[in-house]
């Protein structure tokens, strides 16, 4: 909890992190509710939190919010362009314009050329695509990882690296690869720091420090 606090704190700075508004998208399938409700649950206790639908997700909203938040959820790029593409660029104009974006999992992938197209030199990529990769299958299983110079535990579920140069890195997996980055007011992660105890499913997939994680990285952003 506490990495993904601090991510949010880095991210929102110059601002102060207090009194700051996060909206979190929320349209299953592609930003499923239980990563939203999940989300909501870790940032709420530092942030005025509200949940944005599709037919919200316009100008006057986004106006009204510190950060646009992206959780996780099922989808390609091809739901995408069926569900999501009418707000492309009402999402680009809101960061244009001054707003800060975090994406986690799926809501990392947005970021990326195929979809909002909103970080610049870094590719957002499929981490079990990598010929290096530590993990060989998409199925959720636990990801290690290093932020600074801490290792965890975290939930995985087919997340992204990010690979490139032109970013901050505050988390990487085992081979290296960026895992969680800040590129000026974009955040993204690949991982879960926002899951629950319940999504840990079998003893091997047991977590550590995942909960503190998580409200640290938001203070970041």
């Amino acid at each position: 909890m506490r990495l993904l606090i601090f991510f949010l704190f880095v991210l929102i700075t110059p601002l102060y992190a207090e009194n700051k508004r996060i909206g979190i998208y929320v349209h299953d399938p592609i930003s499923d509710t239980e990563c939203a409700e999940s989300l909501k649950s870790v940032l709420e206790k530092k942030y005025s939190i509200t949940f944005i639908r599709h037919n919200t997700l316009n100008q006057k909203t986004l106006s009204k919010i510190d950060l646009l938040a992206f959780g996780g959820g099922l989808g390609d790029s091809d739901q995408f362009d069926t569900m999501l593409i009418d707000r492309k660029r009402v999402v680009k104009d809101y960061i244009a314009n001054g707003g800060r974006y975090l994406g986690i999992c799926m809501g990392a992938y947005f970021a990326g050329y195929h979809y909002f197209d909103i970080v610049r030199n870094a590719y957002v990529v499929r981490y079990v695509d990598l010929e290096n990769s530590s993990i060989y299958r998409e199925d959720e299983t636990i990801a290690e990882i290093k932020w600074k110079d801490n290792l965890y535990k975290m939930y995985f579920f087919d997340g992204c690296a990010i690979l490139g140069k032109n970013f901050q890195t505050f988390a990487t997996y085992k081979n290296g690869d960026a895992m969680a980055i800040i590129q000026g007011k974009i955040g993204i992660i690949g991982c879960h720091p926002e899951s629950l105890k319940d999504w840990y499913i079998s003893e091997e997939m047991k977590p550590s420090g995942t909960k503190e994680n998580i409200t640290n990285y938001c203070l970041i952003l």
